[in-house]
């Protein structure tokens, strides 16, 4: 009797379906991992433009925002976002989601009289784009300001 060399059809066809199901398995994971990387690199831009804008307050001697001018809390957001500005990097200057640049028409500068800290978090904002609220202090002041974005980064 003659000795099989080789696989059966079958034998084939099962390896391939199991390989199938495991490319599977890493392709939808790969796309959660890349959600999940966007999410946050988004986050530590947000926390570096924050910071940034807080310099450059101290740098400009602004003490209180403004509802309108150089003291407004969106003109001071695109000076730190501006092109010629050192205040952050080129890449924390682009929406991460879309690599677009963040400009003027993307941030949204308001003011409000109230005490609380406004909710971080505004899902009618586009994906990767932010606005600045800022507040009033214990003193009735303009001086505090919250970064709103979408996606969340309080979670």
């Amino acid at each position: 009797m003659e000795k099989k060399q080789g696989f059966t059809l079958v034998e084939l066809m099962i390896v391939m379906i199991l390989l199938g199901i495991l490319m599977l398995a890493g392709w939808v994971g790969y796309g959660q991992m890349r959600q999940n990387a966007l999410k946050s690199t988004y986050c530590s831009n947000i926390r570096t433009i924050e910071t940034a804008m807080q310099a450059y307050m101290a740098d400009n001697a602004i003490y209180s925002f403004t509802t309108t001018g150089s003291a407004a809390p969106g003109t001071i957001a695109n000076a730190v976002l501006a092109a010629n500005s050192s205040y952050v990097s080129d890449t924390v200057k682009k929406n991460v989601y879309t690599g677009t640049p963040l400009t003027a028409s993307a941030i949204i500068g308001t003011t409000t009289t109230s005490k609380t800290r406004p909710v971080d978090y505004e899902q009618s904002l586009p994906q990767g784009t932010f606005k600045v609220i800022a507040y009033q202090d214990s003193n009735g002041f303009l001086t505090q300001f919250v970064l709103v974005t979408n996606p969340d980064c309080t979670k």
